[in-house]
């Protein structure tokens, strides 16, 4: 890890994004998930790095999530 990459967004939600907000630094957490492709589709070449992401809202990092990637 140590660098960016895509999370896909199948499933993708509140929980997860909050996670990851506040890994960033934003204290308040995430205000909304805008829908799938909201902003375009990927390129076919596209690699994913986290899929199927699964958070319980505890954690601290995304590290501490469970997904497929």
């Amino acid at each position: 890890l140590g660098h960016w990459g895509q999370v896909c967004d199948d499933g993708f939600g509140m929980i997860n994004a909050e996670v990851i907000c506040k890994e960033l630094g934003f204290e308040l957490g995430a205000l909304e998930v805008r829908p799938g492709g909201f902003f375009g589709n990927m390129e076919e070449s596209t690699i994913f790095m986290v899929d199927q992401l699964k958070c319980r809202g505890n954690e601290s990092s995304l590290r501490e999530c469970d997904f497929n990637g």
